[in-house]
């Protein structure tokens, strides 16, 4: 039998985090119970909005969450909605042991995605406990803020890589890691490769790549990376590695969630 110390060395190679899972558990069933409490904001033939407030804590740390929810009334509507994505997630850093936290979820006829909610509340937590566990953010604020102009950008190669860097950041990579686990578990079949590449973490993979398959081929994208090469020094190689590293995180993870499954019963 393996020991507990070889066991608890096992999951951190796999690079997810019991800790962030338990956490993510609880966030999603008082977030339930918040919405339950919480007055329709707003009521069409379309969709029911309910927006709650909702304070958490990891530890000693305050989270002031802002929780918005969607029911949708038809099944279609992934036709009927504007944005194209209805679940994400971000937090804010006010000060050493208060943040803000802002997620969007959704259902269907009544039914709330478990599966996409968990992904995003996954990945904010983790985001939030490494940061607790750090004791400050991750990276460079001049970089971040350069990413985010670029990602905001009305220009479509600024955009690409500002979206690209975004992805290759090591503290991204295991947000959406965890993020991917969830999915991967919540989901209401069995592991399958065709369930990793329906995935937000396999899109992005792929993003990562035809982008950067990209960027040597246009000279405006050359341009742009140009600028982070100058200001930053990170040069094509490195984003190579971040790239491949972030495919083998999601390897790992892919394997452990078959395990998991396996155990609890899908084939």
């Amino acid at each position: 039998m393996l020991t507990e110390d070889l066991r608890k060395i096992v999951k951190e190679e796999y690079g997810i985090s019991d800790v962030v899972r338990k956490y993510s558990e609880i966030f999603f069933e008082q977030m339930l119970e918040s919405l339950k409490d919480a007055d329709v904001a707003s009521k069409t033939e379309v969709m029911v909005k309910k927006t709650a407030p909702m304070t958490f804590f990891i530890d000693d740390v305050k989270l002031s969450c802002s929780i918005t929810y969607r029911n949708f009334l038809s099944k279609d509507y992934n036709r009927i909605y504007e944005e194209p994505h209805v679940t994400d997630g971000s937090s804010f850093r006010l000060s050493s042991n208060v943040y803000l936290c802002f997620i969007n979820v959704y259902a269907v006829c009544g039914t709330l995605n478990k599966t996409a909610a968990m992904e995003t509340i996954q990945h904010e937590i983790e985001h939030i406990y490494q940061q607790i566990k750090m004791g400050t953010g991750f990276g460079s604020d001049s970089l971040y803020a350069k990413i985010k102009d670029d990602m905001i950008s009305a220009d479509i190669n600024r955009q690409k890589i500002g979206k690209l860097f975004y992805y290759t950041l090591k503290s991204e990579q295991e947000g959406f890691n965890n993020g991917f686990y969830a999915f991967l578990m919540d989901s209401m079949e069995p592991y399958s490769e065709e369930l990793v590449k329906k995935s937000e973490a396999w899109e992005i993979y792929v993003f990562m790549k035809e982008t950067l398959h990209e960027l040597q081929k246009n000279d405006g994208m050359k341009n742009i990376f140009t600028e982070y090469f100058n200001s930053f020094g990170i040069t094509v190689k490195r984003l190579e590695k971040e790239i491949n590293n972030f495919l083998h995180r999601i390897g790992r993870t892919a394997i452990k969630a078959k395990q998991d499954k396996i155990k609890q019963g899908w084939r």
